[in-house]
């Protein structure tokens, strides 16, 4: 398989994957449905790949997307962490739930940070 048709095939599986996702939310299916089709298109995202003769990613791939994954990381923690304070900060103003989601958004990113963190102190012994 070419690396052009495993593109493609990527690009379809995706489609059909957000697509089931979206009608499983919708039609209040149980919550495995969504699971097992992620996990199948996992599987075969694997599968498909094995087959192709062609480089998928070449250093000059692989540097331009550790530089995005890093500017997408600080760039979301800083807007999460700013939204997360004006919520706090206008708690008497908004309605109790946006405290409550607040909270909640807040110590998810607390624990991204650290698990950010965790893989940092990881690869840095490794590499």
């Amino acid at each position: 398989m070419s690396a052009d048709s495993f593109k493609k095939l990527m690009s379809i599986i995706a489609l059909g994957l957000g697509a089931l996702i979206a009608f499983a939310i919708v039609a209040e299916l149980p919550v495995w449905v969504p699971l097992l089709a992620v996990t199948l298109a996992l599987a075969a995202a694997n599968i498909f790949r094995r087959g192709v003769k062609e480089v998928l990613a070449d250093e000059r791939s692989r540097r331009v997307d550790e530089k995005a994954t890093v500017l997408t990381y600080r760039v979301f923690t800083t807007v999460t962490a700013v939204g997360v304070l004006l919520a706090m900060m206008l708690r008497s103003s908004l309605p109790e739930w946006t405290f409550i989601a607040g909270q909640a958004v807040a110590f998810a990113l607390c624990a991204l940070m650290l698990l950010h963190l965790a893989v940092i102190r990881y690869y840095s012994g490794k590499l």
